[in-house]
């Protein structure tokens, strides 16, 4: 289980008509952001910045959505939720955790591809 790949470039594919030069762009970009994205999301958790954690998380949504990241598609819409109108739900920490976590492996499975899609 631990091998199966937590993405899918299928919908990536479709939104480009299969262009792999593309695709391999958007994949390459996906793993040169995303880490920085979630190291913006955890200081800003750390730092009770819960606005900021809102607006990470929305921003991640596209790249989770064209991904094809099941695992998080609810969890960041969520996160995003209770950063903006329940700052004080213990729920947050969880879903930061759950976000940094999925997209590591994520960014580790992209990475051992080498965005051959």
């Amino acid at each position: 289980m631990a091998d199966q790949p937590l993405f899918s470039v299928v919908l990536l594919k479709q939104l480009c008509d299969n262009d792999t030069a593309f695709v391999n762009e958007m994949l390459r970009q996906f793993v040169d952001t995303v880490p920085a994205s979630v190291a913006e999301l955890n200081a800003a958790f750390d730092q009770n910045d819960f606005t900021s954690v809102s607006r990470i998380a929305h921003r991640l949504k596209p790249a989770i959505r064209h991904m094809d990241i099941d695992l998080l598609k609810e969890p960041i819409q969520v996160l995003e939720y209770l950063a903006a109108e329940q700052p004080d739900s213990p729920q947050i920490g969880i879903l930061v955790h759950l976000v940094e976590g999925v997209l590591h492996k994520v960014c580790v499975q992209l990475q051992k591809t080498q965005y051959n899609h």
